[in-house]
């Protein structure tokens, strides 16, 4: 009867489920909790004044029947397919693709059902191999952004959610570097903390990469190192692979040393304890605990 409420019995006398009938006369009620198959449910109706109806015929579950919500599914990775960094991101990675390509795992046939930031945006079916994939329709803004999923079989049961999957959107490329000195050996400067600076020469050859700290300073150690007159040039690019502008360029002074000096030599050890005294060959044995080494290196370098 329309505008009745029904309230549904297992053989236990459990209410497992009650609803309001709608102006059709019909109703729909969700088992909680679910019933096995072979059980048997039976429903009363009570109007608004409270009198009840006498009790329904009884209905079984059928003994085919599945009640069995599907595993858990899973996020696996996210693609990111736009330059300069490109392949698979992991839970908590950075990403400068503003619409990057969930994957994961269900139940083969079920529907998955993607939530962003705790709201249902999608839904998509994992195929027969229980594989599913979804890339948002709109761009995503840039900051931090969580997904879980859950999945339903074709009978409504419903998984337990997945495990959270973080990324942050960045699509906004860092500052250009500084260049501010070099000796054709190393080249310091300045940029945003933690992008990855790499410098070219004017044949756009890399000849050093190095992390600025937090601090916003680096030094790279430039290898081959570059002769006097050599133009450098760099680039940053941040945690989501974008790539700065170049930053102004900057020469090796013409008077800059780039030439290592030759190889040093130890030419001897001078033993100083009695008894036996005097200059040690290398591979001698001494009692001085203290012998002094003596050798030759570029006038005026430093020995280490």
């Amino acid at each position: 009867e329309a505008g009745t409420t029904v309230e549904i019995t297992n053989a236990n006398d459990d209410v497992v489920g009650t609803a309001v009938v709608d102006a059709e006369g019909n109703f729909s009620v969700e088992l909680s909790p679910e019933q096995e198959a072979g059980s048997t449910l039976t429903a009363t109706a009570t109007d608004a004044a409270g009198n009840e109806s006498a009790a329904s015929a009884a209905l079984d579950v059928p003994v085919n029947a599945d009640v069995t919500a599907p595993n858990t599914p899973t996020i696996t990775s996210a693609t990111d397919d736009v330059p300069a960094d490109t392949g698979a991101l992991a839970s908590g990675d950075s990403t400068n693709d503003a619409t990057p390509t969930l994957t994961g795992s269900a139940e083969a046939g079920s529907t998955v059902t993607i939530t962003h930031n705790g709201e249902v945006v999608d839904s998509v079916t994992a195929d027969t191999n229980g594989a599913w994939r979804y890339t948002p329709s709109t761009d995503l803004n840039d900051g931090d952004h969580i997904f879980s999923v859950t999945a339903t079989d074709a009978a409504g049961n419903e998984s337990a959610a997945s495990g959270e999957f973080t990324l942050t959107v960045d699509t906004a490329a860092p500052d250009a570097p500084v260049l501010s000195e070099t000796d054709g050996t190393t080249v310091a400067g300045t940029g945003e903390a933690g992008t990855t600076v790499e410098i070219t020469n004017a044949n756009d050859d890399v000849v050093g990469t190095a992390v600025v700290d937090a601090e916003g300073n680096f030094s790279v150690e430039l290898s081959p190192e570059q002769e006097a007159g050599s133009t450098l040039t760099a680039t940053a690019t941040d945690a989501a692979g974008n790539e700065s502008a170049a930053s102004a360029a900057l020469d090796v002074p013409v008077n800059a040393d780039v030439t290592a000096p030759n190889t040093p030599t130890i030419t001897s050890a001078t033993d100083d304890v009695p008894a036996d005294t005097g200059a040690l060959a290398s591979g001698d044995s001494t009692n001085d605990a203290t012998p002094t080494l003596t050798g030759s290196a570029e006038a005026g370098s430093t020995v280490t």
